[in-house]
């Protein structure tokens, strides 16, 4: 897709989204998903598939690839929607 090549970091992916008139945004990448929300239990069954050799090479893929998430909610209807509130700076 055209916008999103132009668009490097997640900060710049929510601010798309707000400059289209979209109330809340909120991007993370899939390993910031991957690390932070998906079930220890997950991880060790993903471990067992062997998809590579080594796991860094799954997170630096996966440093590549975001869900953005947006919302126009003026009544608060769908407060908390989305992925989890996490910091990124704890990261």
């Amino acid at each position: 897709m055209r916008g999103l090549t132009s668009t490097p970091t997640l900060t710049a992916h929510e601010a798309r989204f707000k400059e289209n008139g979209w109330k809340k945004a909120t991007a993370w990448d899939m390993d910031t998903i991957y690390k932070r929300i998906i079930p220890r239990d997950e991880h060790l069954r993903i471990s067992k598939l062997e998809i590579f050799d080594e796991f860094e090479e799954w997170h630096m893929i996966q440093e590549h690839y975001c869900i953005c998430v947006a919302v126009n909610d003026s009544k608060g209807v769908f407060k908390g929607f989305g992925l989890k509130e996490l910091e990124r700076d704890t990261l």
